[in-house]
């Protein structure tokens, strides 16, 4: 029996340098992510972001089963505010508004039309909703100076697309929401150096009949104290998330009563907030006037519960 020598070809490359099959488009090619779900009018809504279209943001709309994309390339739905984005789009009726990615312009969809709302070169949107009584838009907007970046809330007239300044003294602003009757607005802001869930303000104004807010009042939150998602109840009470105790509680403020008074809801070691990387995230919901679906952590373990407005979960 015959031996044939052979020689050791192989060749020995520094740590992390040697080739491999296994590529990162291989690994997310087909990893679709689903973001910011809406429901409206029966159908839901939610962005598809796909990193085989090099990444675009789509907004799909899903009614009795049936999905169907509702932008086409190349538009893709991408807030870049805060560099984090988020709050990317909103929904009224038939109606679509969102952030176009390539320009930070804001857009809307009608009928399967898009046409084009604000024109601008140096400024960027988030996190905005439609404010049907006098047919605007308000929302984030990040403007870029110089070397200087200034955020503050504004409106924009959807009738001329005129861009109005509401709040400009503070250096950060998130989540203005609109109450049902457009009569009030509430909205969180912070500065230097505090990232949102080191502390935050919650503020309450009116609008006046002209459109203007007037009557401003800090709620809850402060250079301690971090509040998440400020939303309006199906009765319009405020609710709103605190760390106020030190644990990420539900809270409901009201101003029906004399004198006003904030109530907590959700009680022990629970979390129901979120680290506020990006605008429009969400734990809670409201199922009716009556119960409230959260999700929190406790004891290293997501859970989803039923609140009640009584605040006992269920």
């Amino acid at each position: 029996m015959s031996h044939k020598n052979t020689e050791n070809t192989s060749k020995r490359n520094a740590y992390g340098n040697w080739s491999s099959k296994i590529s990162a488009q291989l690994i997310v090619g087909d990893s679709i992510n689903l973001d910011e779900p809406r429901q409206q009018a029966g159908s839901l809504y939610y962005i598809e972001r796909r990193p085989q279209e090099s990444g675009r943001c789509v907004i799909v709309k899903i009614t009795d089963g049936i999905a169907v994309d509702i932008l086409p390339a190349p538009y893709s739905a991408r807030s870049r505010v805060h560099e984090y984005g988020g709050g990317c789009y909103c929904v009224f009726e038939d109606t679509v508004f969102f952030i176009n990615d390539s320009d930070q312009d804001i857009y809307q969809i009608q009928h399967k039309k898009i046409s084009r709302i604000t024109q601008t070169a140096n400024q960027r949107f988030a996190d905005f909703s439609y404010d049907k009584k006098f047919n605007r838009l308000i929302a984030i907007c990040e403007t870029h100076d110089g070397n200087d970046v200034l955020n503050s809330i504004v409106t924009i007239d959807l009738n001329d697309g005129e861009i109005r300044e509401v709040e400009t003294a503070n250096n950060f602003y998130a989540s203005p929401r609109l109450n049902h009757t457009s009569t009030q607005l509430c909205w969180q802001t912070w500065n230097h150096p505090n990232m949102p869930w080191d502390g935050n303000e919650l503020w309450l104004a009116d609008i006046d009949d002209d459109g203007l807010i007037q009557n401003k009042k800090h709620i809850a939150g402060g250079k301690n104290i971090s509040v998440f998602q400020p939303q309006w109840s199906p009765r319009d009470i405020l609710h709103f998330i605190s760390d106020d105790t030190g644990w990420w509680h539900l809270y409901r403020y009201s101003n029906k009563n004399n004198p006003e008074r904030i109530e907590q809801l959700s009680h022990g070691e629970k979390e129901f907030g979120l680290p506020q990387w990006v605008f429009a995230q969400s734990s809670y919901a409201f199922i009716d006037k009556d119960n409230i679906l959260c999700c929190y952590q406790s004891a290293g373990k997501s859970l989803l519960a039923k609140l009640s407005l009584s605040g006992k979960p269920e």
